[in-house]
């Protein structure tokens, strides 16, 4: 189904109205978001991860032994901490603790190694890691004397082996059990405003090293407002992330869209093709972000009887050929397809 140009332009008014309505002096930042929608609908689902379902009330308390543990460690507003690690709910919750403290997240692609990754802590700055276990690999690969000057916490995998913690680095898990739940006085962040960095996402390197991007809490609230708007999401949908989290489309797109309304994200690992519809009946999936040739692996996995069998209304993002796009709403069904750029 082919829309209208007043169509169109009706839902970039919307856009556009929701994303002009933060600014950059407001003092309302991604902290307070999070906090008013665990204070609106504390059991409301906000993460499902394979086996584990975490409530708004569940994610925020975790984000908040998170950010007075930054508080303990002497970390304060503008501060930069880099995060290296797989898509979990940890990763989504270590950067939400520092936003309530007003601390910048520089979020690391986990493919990085050695001198990239050297550079990429280099560019934002970060004196200071936090890494999962599952990415110890990588950290590793660092030079011995980074790895001995930077403060690295080391946050295990659930789903994970047993691992030993480095010489140089924290347990951190040890250290957020040991913090309170309670949301930190909001005193703690009052020099912060939405004009400030969220977080720092970087480029794909395909013009020389990979560049650092500014994101701001304006940024993100913003882009959620706006693109919840296009795709009209509400309280009760399931929007699926299964891009990485230090993506800009799913870190930021799909995460804010959800916080918007308190909706819940389905989120994965990573993108499987031939697990994707199976996982979006399992989880009442109702939208979907994608880049590139997502579309196109998913057109190309066998036919199955049930592949109009699921509850995916709106599917949005970039990259989507025109070759494909009748092709896969043929197929797999789906009220909407809003495919846009920036």
């Amino acid at each position: 189904m082919t829309v209208s140009r007043e169509e169109t332009q009706l839902k970039l008014n919307a856009l556009s109205a929701a994303t002009l309505s933060h600014t950059p002096s407001q003092i309302y930042t991604v902290g307070d978001r999070l906090e008013a929608r665990a204070a609106e609908g504390p059991d409301r689902v906000f993460l499902l991860f394979e086996d584990r379902t975490l409530s708004y009330s569940d994610f925020n308390a975790a984000a908040n032994r998170g950010a007075h543990a930054a508080i303990e460690s002497g970390w304060v507003t503008g501060d930069v901490v880099a995060l290296l690690m797989d898509n979990r709910p940890e990763f989504l919750i270590t950067w939400f603790g520092l936003a309530k403290v007003g601390v910048v997240t520089a979020l690391l692609n986990t493919h990085t190694r050695g001198p990239l990754l050297s550079h990429a802590l280099d560019a934002t700055g970060a004196q200071r890691l936090i890494v999962g276990s599952e990415c110890l690999e990588a950290f590793e690969s660092l030079e011995p004397e980074r790895i001995a000057a930077v403060q690295a916490w080391v946050m295990r995998d659930p789903a994970g082996s047993e691992t030993a913690i480095p010489e140089h680095a924290l347990d951190g898990d040890a250290l957020l059990a040991s913090m309170p739940t309670g949301n930190p006085d909001r005193h703690v962040r009052e020099k912060l405003v939405a004009g400030d960095d969220l977080f720092h996402i970087f480029t794909s390197g395909t013009t020389g090293l990979p560049k650092a991007a500014r994101l701001s809490h304006m940024r993100f609230l913003g882009v959620g407002d706006g693109m919840s708007a296009m795709a009209g999401y509400g309280p009760d949908d399931v929007i699926a992330c299964v891009l990485p989290l230090y993506h800009g489309a799913g870190g930021m797109v799909v995460i804010s869209c959800a916080l918007t309304h308190g909706a819940a994200v389905a989120l994965s690992r990573r993108f499987s093709a031939s697990r994707f519809w199976d996982d979006v009946r399992r989880y009442g999936v109702t939208g979907c972000q994608y880049i590139g040739e997502i579309c196109r692996y998913l057109l190309h996995q066998p036919e199955r009887s049930d592949d109009r069998r699921h509850g995916l209304r709106v599917l949005m993002g970039a990259g989507l050929g025109s070759d494909i796009w009748e092709v896969f709403q043929s197929r797999f069904g789906g009220e909407r397809i809003i495919e846009g750029w920036s």
